[in-house]
């Protein structure tokens, strides 16, 4: 019995974290850009208005990664790129960090940094 539960406790231990990518029209995925969106509305309001179109969206069950091109409803204007790490709090995606697009990012801020920690596997 005892060899049973340590074979459980180890197999648990070395699981592999599933990732994914939410597909269009997944509620998860809209739910995932509506805290994007309401985090970016903190720095300008236009995010509300705004259209992201996704690059990478990649979640686990408690953490993920998001690189979204956002431009006007219209299509006329085009934004920096953004990315960001997420995490899942209560049943809700919350965006955990956005990382830094300047050129004097403080370590470990840039989008490479940021993704490499998150490390995700998505296909």
């Amino acid at each position: 019995m005892v060899f049973f539960w340590v074979l459980s406790v180890v197999g648990t231990a070395f699981a592999v974290e599933q990732w994914r990518t939410p597909q269009p029209r997944d509620p998860e995925r809209a739910q995932i850009i509506d805290a994007l969106r309401a985090r970016l509305a903190h720095f300008d309001p236009q995010a509300y208005q705004m259209v992201f179109v996704v690059r990478e969206l990649c979640i686990s069950s408690t953490k993920g990664w998001l690189s979204v091109d956002p431009r006007s409803a219209d299509g006329r204007s085009h934004y920096e790129t953004v990315n960001a790490t997420l995490k899942r709090h209560r049943q809700q995606w919350v965006v955990e960090e956005i990382a830094c697009g300047e050129e004097d990012c403080p370590p470990g801020t840039d989008a490479e940094a940021l993704r490499r920690h998150i490390d995700p596997k998505c296909p």
